[in-house]
């Protein structure tokens, strides 16, 4: 094999390939990963990923960033759209299955709550006409109003936490946030109260456990939404593996300091290096991604309010959770 060979396409800088290329010449077996065996690109996609993933988990040991750094662009904003209330058509209920009539069950029915004569139940699947509830022993007659809502709301499959409260996207008029709770707070809060409305508490918790699709994570609103609502929030992405054509998070800005980090790996005497690099790009995330003014920070205690809200516009933040 010719290891002193580059390959004919030059790959893009910060790129994987460009990752590939890099460490290739540091271990000895060539800039030309079109020409590496299997063993060679495993040897290679090891560094890479355990390259990367120190650089998105900084921990400096007697550095003065040593508790770590929250990289901005691992804090990405995103939205819930919520779906409104349905109520079209009857049903009727037999063994756990309500049959709609004159009506079609919405796309997100098997995520929804079905309200009938005073009791709410929780839907498990739907086919057709046919929604199936968890609890199989139901019946109702036929002809039977109805209201389903959809208070569960599946999170983007990278979620790793959210970070801070929800907000309404302005225009809605409404200027409160919705507090992130327990889902037990949440769950207590539905028991009495079967409602629906404009969010005020919103719990996050796993979705049942699928081998699959890895751990998946669900959001529960109180009250349920009553009409479509757009709510924007961070989150902390989930770290996955690099792939060919991928730039690594961050942007192209930190691959000086991500391949320092692989090169590392290679030759440990490169640590200090690294360590350099890492403490320069934190310095510049800090200060080109640090907000310049929190907000003012003001005692609304005496004011009027114009909702009922429990207790959710009264919040202190500590350690990333919020108490009424």
């Amino acid at each position: 094999m010719a290891r002193t060979s580059y390959p004919i396409t030059r790959p893009t800088y910060g790129t994987y390939e460009w990752l590939q290329r890099e460490i290739g010449v540091a271990v000895g077996i060539g800039a030309n990963f079109n020409q590496w065996d299997h063993p060679d690109f495993e040897r290679v996609d090891s560094v890479i990923q355990r390259g990367i993933r120190r650089f998105y988990q900084p921990a400096l040991t007697g550095q003065r960033f040593q508790r770590g750094h929250r990289w901005s662009f691992l804090y990405p904003k995103t939205t819930i759209v919520t779906s409104a209330a349905y109520s079209t058509g009857t049903v009727e209920i037999v063994a756990g299955v309500a049959t709609i009539t004159t009506g079609t069950w919405p796309s997100w029915a098997a995520d929804g709550d079905l309200l009938v004569n005073g009791t709410t139940y929780e839907a498990a699947s739907v086919l057709g006409n046919d929604l199936t509830l968890t609890d199989l022993t139901v019946a109702v007659a036929a002809g039977t109003s109805f209201t389903l809502t959809r208070p569960r709301y599946s999170l983007p499959s990278d979620f790793g936490g959210i970070d801070g409260p929800l907000t309404y996207r302005s225009g809605t008029g409404l200027g409160s946030s919705i507090v992130v709770t327990s889902e037990n707070d949440v769950r207590q809060r539905r028991q009495p109260f079967q409602v629906s409305g404009y969010p005020l508490r919103a719990a996050i918790y796993p979705a049942t456990p699928d081998a699959d699709n890895g751990t998946r994570w669900e959001m529960e609103f109180y009250p349920a939404p009553d009409i479509v609502y757009t709510l924007e929030y961070r989150y902390r992405v989930l770290m996955t593996d690099l792939a060919e054509g991928d730039y690594p998070l961050g942007g192209i800005e930190n691959a000086e300091t991500i391949l320092a980090s692989c090169m590392a790996l290679v030759s440990p005497g490169l640590e200090e290096r690294f360590i350099g690099m890492l403490a320069s790009s934190i310095d510049h995330d800090q200060s080109n991604h640090s907000p310049a003014n929190l907000g003012q920070n003001l005692d609304r205690s005496d004011e009027i309010r114009s909702h009922l809200d429990l207790g959710a516009d009264y919040l202190t933040p500590y350690n990333g959770a919020y108490y009424d």
